[in-house]
């Protein structure tokens, strides 16, 4: 027994498969016997795929990468939020918009009350 690798028609990569390799005795006719070694299936090599390749890809020597850089980098891009994640963010972008709304309108009321008070000071009749 030992580990074969099996390649699609386009001699990528598909799985490990274990071939029994181990002889077959068979007996003739004439009484004698045969030992035959099964040869591995064409869709299958022996030599391992190298550790980091995405996509295995056999040339019939050795074995190369066969994604191309646009797969690679689309597995590295940041996953896309969620629903949940989006309302958070959302979430968060409105509550610091009320909280800068909230500050602005004090600020003015705070305007507002010294303007009042400039006027009154202002008026006949007002405080001096």
């Amino acid at each position: 027994m030992k580990q074969i690798y099996q390649i699609d028609t386009n001699e990528l990569f598909v799985a490990p498969v274990i071939f029994d390799d181990s002889p077959v005795v068979t007996e003739n006719e004439d009484g004698t016997t045969t030992s035959t070694v099964p040869q591995i299936p064409n869709d299958c090599v022996e030599t391992a795929p190298p550790n980091g390749f995405y996509k295995p890809k056999w040339n019939g020597a050795e074995w190369l990468e066969g994604a191309t850089q646009d797969y690679i980098n689309s597995l590295h891009a940041a996953p896309s939020p969620n629903n949940v994640e989006l309302l958070q963010q959302q979430n968060a972008q409105l509550l610091l918009q009320s909280a800068q709304q909230a500050q602005t309108i004090s600020d003015l009321q705070n305007q507002n009350a010294a303007i009042m008070l400039q006027l009154a000071q202002i008026q006949p009749g007002g405080a001096s």
